[in-house]
């Protein structure tokens, strides 16, 4: 067995790797008051990150390709998730709160989830439905959020088994 994953180890190693693209990283931003704690983006030119609030409210970050713009969110609170779909950036942080940024009309909407657990992740299918998700802080009981372009509210067929 040994010889077989040593005889694999040298076939791999002997086998042309593609080189990789040209390309440097580049710190963009440094020396922030509090952490980035997402990053989206539908392009070069639309990337969002949104972060911890040093206080006076979370991060909430866009990039257009050539500069960063930051947003002011409303109200305080971490936020740990941001992902997109058509002209709304959604958002989700500590005690339950959801934000969509509208780009067409460039201001936020906000709602708190039916419950305070803190949210994790966001995730818009569409416009009447989008999805969230996060736990309690001992971190040891989920929720699941369902939008439907109306309400939160958990799923009708979301049972605990």
């Amino acid at each position: 067995m040994r010889r077989a994953a040593f005889a694999c180890l040298i076939s791999l190693s002997a086998c042309p790797h593609p080189s990789p693209e040209e390309g440097t990283w580049e710190i963009v931003e440094k020396g922030l008051p509090g952490a980035l704690m997402s990053v989206w983006g539908s392009s070069p030119e639309d990337v969002w990150v949104v972060g911890a609030d040093a206080g006076d409210g979370p991060a909430v970050k866009h990039w257009n390709g050539a500069t960063w713009t930051e947003l002011d969110a409303g109200s305080p609170g971490h936020l740990w998730w941001v992902s997109g779909r058509g002209d709304g950036v959604w958002m989700a942080g500590d005690g339950g709160r959801i934000l969509r940024y509208d780009r067409e009309d460039m201001s936020f909407e906000s709602w708190t989830a039916p419950s305070p657990e803190r949210l994790y992740g966001v995730f818009p299918l569409a416009e009447d439905d989008v999805w969230a998700c996060g736990s309690n802080e001992q971190n040891t009981a989920g929720v699941i959020w369902r939008y439907d372009g109306a309400a939160w509210a958990a799923p009708a067929d979301l049972t605990p088994s």
